[in-house]
């Protein structure tokens, strides 16, 4: 926008510091899926056909080193085993089901279009070795199905009970085996009217997960709610707040609880969309199109609130476009727009932790099934792990907030930093995420203002790549990539360009930027009493005939905002 009387470029302020939240899952914000798909399944969408090829967690190569450091430098990880065809697998504890514990089949006539899968032990405890090495945590889906039957009168509803039988045998083997089980879902996306394919009424499934949560404090019994894996779900397909959440929710009280049954409140989106849809890779760069996701949130938000306070709330399964995304707008630098504006805005809607689909496999993966070779949204998703830590602090674009679903081109989001990289880099001021969706440069001036001492340089983390479709990420300027040598990836804490105060700062077109800048006294910004600074940043986004411009204040000590909450 230019004053064309003055002459002078009009100024949007962006305040940021006032903290919001506190995220309250047990690991990172960052989680990743593993799915069954087997190689046979096929994609509509443009691009790679057969996405899952030696992508399911059942042929999957777990001693591959390119996946093994990537998961490491990602710990700790929640990695969640689940997906469409969890229901329709079987668990081989006790040699019941050995001479056909084979990968879902193709099966026209079955639900999804396969008939049932089995997940043998020598798998499991293959597993759990890949995860010991790699430093993450299991969240598996176990079937819901087991037990029930469709409904001669509708197909789609399926009838009968649940038999626990056999998740209450993987689940005393987990116990004794000692598998790093962080926590168990029920069902995949068998919510009305929404489920993809089997759906399950909400009443009787409420009861499902209280029957499960009893098992799981009867096995994991004397060791509190802290040491039992988490029960988590529905992990819907949809979020119906008019009357099937609702009712899910208000059926699973806890027995001798006013609590629901469950730990964490889960639901899917692909906020893109279809894979199929030619409008994906617009869709990402739309600042009005990402807007339209906070709504959803901040509706959901308020539900779980209504009827589950006491629950985290994640979203289970977030890959942008469904059907397994698009080659070419979701496994490219293009897709780290939508996906680190939905971390930020997720974060600011009251979610504790995001759940990409997936690790490997489809064309929205964060690596490549074939190669192993990390895609861009992997180095995106180390550096949110690596700096933005649990309190959200809001960030005010021209007085929009950033996640409240009206910012523009320009989208702001700030955490405080992690303890770890507080530490590391001995600062103790807020990181600031900056996003510009547009085809220009915005150049940013940094002052101190407020009482504190203006430091003579600053931390940026800059992402960039050659193209909007290329599947390399460049880090400042350099390649990132597992070492041409070894193949791993590289555990080490991805390092920031130490910059002069005194340098410009520009925000490249189509580029995203991590900021931390050194801000004084640190103080108790939040309930968990995490050292961090208090600092107001005001930015004023100058615009003029064609050169963007930020103008950073940086104001110390906004203690008044720094209360414990």
């Amino acid at each position: 926008v230019y004053s064309h009387e003055t002459g002078v470029p009009a100024v949007v302020n962006v305040v940021v510091g006032e903290p919001l939240r506190e995220t309250r899952s047990q690991g990172h914000f960052i989680c990743a899926t593993l799915d069954w798909w087997p190689d046979s399944k096929w994609s509509p969408n443009p691009g790679s056909h057969y996405p899952w090829a030696n992508a399911s967690v059942l042929h999957l190569d777990l001693a591959h080193p390119t996946l093994v450091s990537a998961v490491a430098a990602l710990a700790p990880l929640h990695l969640r085993i689940g997906g469409s065809l969890a229901d329709q697998i079987v668990y081989d504890v006790d040699g019941t089901f050995q001479e056909a514990c084979l990968e879902p089949l193709p099966e026209p006539n079955a639900t999804l279009g396969y008939g049932w899968g089995c997940l043998s032990m020598p798998r499991w405890d293959q597993v759990a070795d890949f995860c010991r090495a790699a430093e993450c945590q299991v969240l598996f889906g176990l079937s819901a199905l087991y037990g029930r039957t469709p409904d001669p009168s509708s197909p789609s509803l399926w009838s009968g009970h649940w038999n626990s039988t056999n998740a209450r045998q993987l689940l005393e083997y987990s116990k004794e085996t000692r598998f790093p089980l962080a926590g168990v879902e029920l069902g995949n996306e068998l919510d009305e009217p929404a489920g993809i394919d089997a759906k399950l009424p909400p009443e009787g499934y409420a009861k499902d997960f209280v029957l499960l949560r009893g098992i799981l404090e009867e096995l994991w019994s004397g060791e509190g709610r802290g040491g039992r894996p988490l029960l988590i779900g529905p992990d819907s397909s949809g979020f119906n707040d008019a009357w099937w959440f609702p009712q899910f929710l208000g059926n699973m009280t806890a027995q001798g609880t006013n609590d629901v049954a469950l730990d964490v409140v889960t639901w899917h989106a692909y906020t893109l969309g279809s894979g199929n849809s030619s409008a994906v890779p617009e869709e990402i760069l739309n600042a009005s199109f990402l807007n339209s996701v906070a709504d959803k949130c901040r509706n959901h938000s308020h539900t779980v609130a209504t009827y589950a306070p006491n629950a985290q709330m994640w979203l289970g399964e977030g890959g942008g476009a469904y059907n397994s995304g698009q080659d070419g707008a979701t496994n490219v630098f293009l897709s780290t727009f939508w996906y680190g504006d939905s971390l930020g805005t997720f974060a600011v809607q009251g979610h504790d932790a995001y759940c990409r689909q997936a690790l490997v496999g489809g064309n929205y993966a964060l690596m490549n099934s074939t190669t192993m070779r990390p895609n861009p949204d992997y180095y995106l998703a180390r550096l949110w792990n690596q700096l933005m830590g649990k309190e959200v602090l809001a960030a005010f674009t021209d007085g929009a907030l950033g996640g409240n679903g009206t910012q523009g081109d320009l989208r702001s989001y700030a955490h405080c930093l992690t303890p770890e990289e507080r530490t590391r880099l001995g600062i103790t001021g807020p990181v600031i995420f900056l996003i510009n969706l547009g085809d220009a440069p915005r150049e940013v001036e940094l002052q101190v203002q407020g009482g504190g001492t203006r430091a003579p340089w600053r931390y940026e983390w800059r992402l960039s790549s050659p193209s909007l479709t290329s599947q390399d990420m460049y880090l400042n300027g350099k390649l990132l990539e597992p070492d041409p040598a070894t193949g791993k990836v590289s555990t080490e804490p991805l390092p920031p360009a130490v910059v002069a105060s005194s340098d410009a700062l520009v925000v490249d077109a189509y580029s995203s930027v991590f900021l931390a800048l050194p801000a004084g006294a640190s103080s108790s910004l939040l309930s968990e009493g995490a050292q961090a600074a208090a600092g107001l940043f005001s930015l004023r986004v100058m615009r003029d005939r064609g050169r963007g411009g930020i103008d950073i204040m940086v104001m110390n000590k906004l203690m008044a905002m720094a209360n414990p909450m």
